[in-house]
C-alpha cells in the first residue's frame, strides 16, 4: 500500500479530520488528541496569518482514506501529529514523526533565513503519551521543566447548583454574524493584548468550522463587548469544548467569564452534550481559579519537548 503525503485542502480536509479526532477519542480517549473543535481553532484563529496549505498536511491510503495529518506552528517552530488509531503501529508513528519534524525544521529554516530564528524544534505531548515520549527522548528532544498547559473537564450536570449572577445592565447573548467582526476583534485584542482587525476577524467568520451562534458575548451596559467564548461540539462522543475565553480587560474581576460559561454549558446541556473541556496555560492563575471554580477537574498535562540542533 502507498501512503501519500499532501498540503491541507480546506473545508473538506478539515471534516475528515474532525471526524479523525472524533473517531479517535471514542476508540482511545482524549490521550493525544485534540478536541474536533480546536482544529478548525488552530488553523483558521490561532495561525491565521499563515495559509493554511502551508501549516497543515496530511496523510491518506491508497483508497483516499485519511490516516494522519499534523499541523505547523511556525512561530515556535513547532508541530502536533495526530494518527488514527488504527494506523498507531510504533514504526509508523515512528515515521510519520519524523517526516513531522523534518516539515517544523522547514519552518525553521525560513524563519532563519528571515532572520527571525528559532532556538529549537518543538513538539507537544500528553503525559500519558508514553510511546510518544520516549520516541521524543530518543531523538534529541528536551522535556521543559514543567508542563505548559493543563486539559480539563467537567460534566454537564447539576449547573443549577452552579451560581453566576450577571451585574446589573450587562447581558448575554450569541453574536448575529460577521456585521459584529468589529466589535469582537476589540473584544479579543483587549482580552489578549493582541492586534486582531475587523479584516482579519471577518475571515475567521468565513472559515470552515466557524458559526457566529457557537460565539457568546457578555454585552456590557454601554454596548461594549465585555466578555466572549467560542464553544465547539463533537456530537459523536457528546463533548463540548471552550476555546477561546476572554474578558475584555476594562471588566475584569466582574465575573462575567464565569456567568458567561455557565450560560453557554447550560446551551451545551440542551444540545444533548454530556461533558465539556477547557485548556489552560498553567502558568495562569486567573485562569486555573475560573475553570476549577466552574468544577473543571484536571485530566492531563501537556509538555514542551525542544530539540535543539546541537543535540
Amino acid at each position: 500500500m502507498t501512503i501519500t503525503r499532501r498540503p491541507y485542502n480546506g473545508a473538506p480536509d478539515l471534516a475528515r479530520m474532525q471526524m479523525l479526532n472524533a473517531a479517535a477519542r471514542a476508540q482511545r480517549g482524549i490521550c493525544g488528541y485534540l478536541h474536533p473543535g480546536d482544529i478548525p481553532h488552530r488553523i483558521y484563529n490561532g495561525l491565521r496569518r499563515y495559509a493554511p496549505e502551508e501549516i497543515a498536511y496530511v496523510w491518506e491510503d491508497d483508497a483516499g482514506a485519511l490516516i494522519a495529518y499534523c499541523l505547523l506552528y511556525p512561530e515556535y517552530c513547532g508541530f502536533d501529529l495526530q494518527i488514527h488509531p488504527d494506523w498507531l503501529a510504533a514504526a509508523f508513528e515512528a515515521d510519520l514523526l519524523a517526516q513531522s519534524e523534518d516539515l517544523a525544521r522547514a519552518w525553521k529554516d525560513r524563519r532563519a533565513a528571515d532572520d527571525e530564528p528559532c532556538e529549537a524544534v518543538e513538539v507537544d505531548l500528553f503525559d500519558c503519551d508514553e510511546r510518544r515520549i520516549a520516541w521524543a527522548l530518543a531523538h534529541g528532544f528536551t522535556p521543559a521543566e514543567t508542563p505548559d498547559n493543563a486539559i480539563t473537564v467537567r460534566a454537564l450536570r447539576a449547573l443549577e447548583e452552579t451560581s453566576a449572577p450577571l451585574p446589573d445592565g450587562f447581558t448575554v447573548r450569541s453574536t448575529t454574524g460577521i456585521e459584529e467582526a468589529a466589535a469582537l476583534a476589540e473584544v479579543h485584542s483587549r482580552s489578549f493584548d493582541s492586534d486582531w482587525t475587523a479584516a482579519e476577524y471577518a475571515r475567521v467568520m468565513r472559515s470552515p468550522g466557524y458559526d457566529a451562534e457557537r460565539e457568546w458575548i457578555v454585552v456590557a451596559p454601554d454596548g461594549r463587548f465585555a466578555a466572549f467564548c467560542i464553544y465547539w461540539v463533537d456530537t459523536v462522543n457528546k463533548s463540548g469544548y471552550f476555546e477561546p475565553v476572554g474578558t475584555h480587560a476594562d471588566f475584569r474581576r466582574l465575573g462575567l467569564a464565569r456567568a458567561l460559561m455557565v450560560a453557554v454549558m447550560r446551551r451545551m446541556q440542551a444540545l444533548g452534550l454530556t461533558t465539556v473541556q477547557v485548556n489552560h496555560d498553567m502558568d495562569n492563575p486567573a485562569s486555573t481559579k475560573l475553570y476549577e471554580g466552574l468544577g473543571f477537574a484536571r485530566q492531563h498535562t501537556v509538555t514542551i519537548y525542544s530539540k535543539r540542533d546541537s543535540t
